[in-house]
């Protein structure tokens, strides 16, 4: 009875935008099944594909919902391709999967379609979320998406390495205390020079002692998780930068710094080339997203399943206390569209895989990209085996302490502008003073194209959402 309700809705949103195209089917039956069959338009990337692939047939078997059009483009290109949708208004897609940093130009842009009445009927599990993620997905008081992916960062160690009593005995030697999960960046730096190997003495290490990304377009989001950390904030109250100070400029000099422990190829590396790297058993520590847990257990892919130390982000002493941020690099989020056929139905099927069962699936396959952000996946025995026990407490532990990236109207151009100096001053081509004074100097003038007043109210509710904690529970 349940399906037929459903059915009989999406029936009735369905009837008056489907066209006169004639249902296919070489009989009467057939036609009556295939014309009952709603297909929906879906626009991703290739990283979430295959996950959804296995799911959407399962709610279609069970509705008649399933997935039409399917549209890939790459994960850094989702928010241009929906912005184009926002000015076309063609209904090419009716939901897709974004990062939140898209949130704020969609809703303006009036692509983003609030959900709320839908919520308000369907009830998702919005309950079980971890505290902070599932804002993300409100503009302005109002709902226009369904959270699903966990994407603060997590360290990662080489576990196998930090257990030899010679190591142990050789780097407490050298630095006085005890090699393990590190408390600061500081302590990571040493990890990172101390296990950073030449093994065949030819100048050029076969073992990185740190990886994290910083490449274009990505590398950004490591120098700001560390400028939080240092008690740094983006904007003062009226939106004027906060990045060129003290804070600012130490945390992209230690950025910076640390770089000269990882792969030389690592300014062009994102998750494709970084994860195997790892996984291959290259390096001694990695800081990324969680789902680096699946290719570092992958059962038949990797060589260091069962040798990893999944650890809370380090983090810096502010005003004699530690503070430790792990930021919520990307994120995802299931997204309706204003233009769509079938709103309606498209929520239907947002709620059901962001549900508490089916988002513990879509977490596990060993190609997904989809990380742990329910409590309930704390305990869900298909979560921790795909993924270790330890790593999903340490990584719901690092959401505590998780900050938001810069969730604003023109956040792609702010993200943009400091992307770019920090890769200035990566390359060495500019000072980190420079590089953030340039950073400021873009920043007011994105600010004031958007609109001075709207951005501090927006900044203002923008920052309810910084943790309070210093360190997790």
């Amino acid at each position: 009875m349940k399906r037929r309700a459903l059915l009989a809705t999406v029936l009735l949103v369905w009837s008056g935008t489907a066209g006169a195209a004639e249902v296919p089917g070489r009989t009467a039956d057939e036609r009556a099944i295939n014309g009952a069959s709603l297909k929906l338009n879906m626009l991703t990337s290739p990283f979430h594909t295959k996950a959804l692939e296995r799911e959407i047939p399962i709610f279609e078997k069970a509705t008649g919902i399933g997935l039409g059009d399917l549209i890939e483009v790459g994960i850094l290109q989702i928010q241009a391709k929906a912005m184009a949708e926002a000015v076309a208004k063609s209904g090419s897609f009716d939901f897709w999967v974004g990062d939140p940093i898209s949130l704020p130009d969609t809703a303006e842009a009036g692509l983003a379609r609030p959900i709320d009445e839908f919520a308000a009927r369907g009830l998702p599990d919005v309950d079980d979320v971890v505290g902070g993620f599932a804002e993300q997905g409100r503009y302005k008081g109002k709902t226009y998406g369904l959270f699903a992916d966990g994407d603060n960062f997590i360290l990662v160690l080489r576990k196998d390495w930090l257990e030899k009593p010679d190591e142990r005995q050789k780097f407490h030697a050298k630095y006085g205390w005890g090699p393990g999960c590190p408390d600061t960046y500081e302590q990571w730096a040493q990890l990172a020079e101390f296990f950073t190997r030449d093994f065949d003495g030819d100048g050029v290490p076969d073992f990185y002692g740190a990886m994290a990304y910083r490449a274009r377009s990505w590398g950004w989001r490591w120098w700001l998780q560390r400028f939080y950390a240092k008690g740094g904030m983006p904007f003062d109250d009226a939106m004027r930068p906060l990045v060129v100070g003290k804070e600012g400029v130490e945390a992209l000099r230690d950025y910076i710094a640390l770089t000269r422990y990882m792969p030389k190829d690592i300014l062009g590396w994102a998750t494709p080339q970084a994860y195997p790297f790892y996984a291959a058993g290259h390096a001694f520590s990695i800081m990324t997203y969680p789902s680096i847990a699946l290719a570092a257990e992958h059962p038949e892919k990797s060589t260091v399943r069962g040798k990893n130390a999944y650890c809370l982000v380090p983090g810096y002493i502010v005003s004699g206390k530690l503070v430790r941020r792990s930021i919520q690099g990307f994120g995802n989020i299931f997204y309706v569209s204003s233009y769509g056929k079938h709103a309606e139905a498209a929520y239907w099927l947002i709620q059901w895989l962001t549900s508490k069962e089916v988002s513990a699936r879509l977490v596990t396959y060993t190609d997904s990209v989809f990380d742990p952000f329910m409590k309930s996946h704390r305990s869900d025995p298909r979560v921790i085996r795909s993924r270790t026990k330890e790593m999903v407490e340490t990584h719901l532990r690092n959401a505590q302490v998780s900050p938001p990236l810069i969730l604003l109207q023109g956040a792609v151009e702010y993200d943009d502008a400091l992307d770019l100096n920090i890769q200035e001053a990566l390359l060495g081509r500019i000072s980190a003073e420079e590089a953030l004074n340039r950073t400021a100097t873009a920043w007011e003038r994105i600010t004031d194209q958007v609109g001075r007043t709207a951005q501090i109210e927006a900044w203002k509710a923008l920052r309810r959402a910084f943790p309070t904690k210093n360190v997790p529970d």
